[in-house]
């Protein structure tokens, strides 16, 4: 049989830097858009929150209703995406947004800076974070419930 190879255990400091690294690397280099924001847009399914209430669970079951739009957004940027009609924009401020939905996002430790949410229909919203162009989703609010508006002429 083969030697027995130890792989070296990483400190958590150790960790953190070998993660920054590794996404450094994987960023695409575009010196007109260092932020990836003008870069055509990308999806990441990793951070799904599973845990989330049933009202904002992001499934690809659901997801799949959505499917024509989510193909809409295929080949744009944020900038594009946040430029067009509708609601899809970033969340610099969540003070705005239901209190257990807050809850959440100080529970994932998420970067509330980074927080999106892009429109899928009139009321559909699909919450994730932005990293440089990637769209990591988290939640699927079918029913508008993460942020309530008051309906106008009421």
């Amino acid at each position: 049989m083969g030697k027995n190879r130890l792989i070296p255990r990483l400190q958590p400091e150790e960790r953190k830097l070998a993660k920054l690294r590794e996404e450094k690397r994987r960023t695409p280099k575009n010196p007109e858009s260092p932020d990836g924001f003008a870069l055509p847009i990308g999806w990441n399914f990793n951070k799904i929150h599973q845990g989330a209430p049933e009202e904002w669970r992001c499934t690809f079951k659901k997801l799949s209703k959505y499917r024509k739009r989510l193909l809409d957004f295929e080949g744009k940027s944020f900038k594009e995406i946040e430029a067009e009609p509708g609601s899809s924009h970033a969340w610099e401020d969540t003070t705005r947004l239901d209190k257990r939905f807050q809850k959440l996002i100080e529970e994932l430790n998420l970067d509330k800076e980074a927080l999106w949410q892009l429109e899928l229909d009139g009321k559909a919203r699909l919450f994730g974070v932005r990293h440089h162009n990637i769209f990591k989703l988290i939640w699927l609010d079918l029913n508008h419930k993460a942020y309530k508006v008051a309906k106008k002429h009421t």
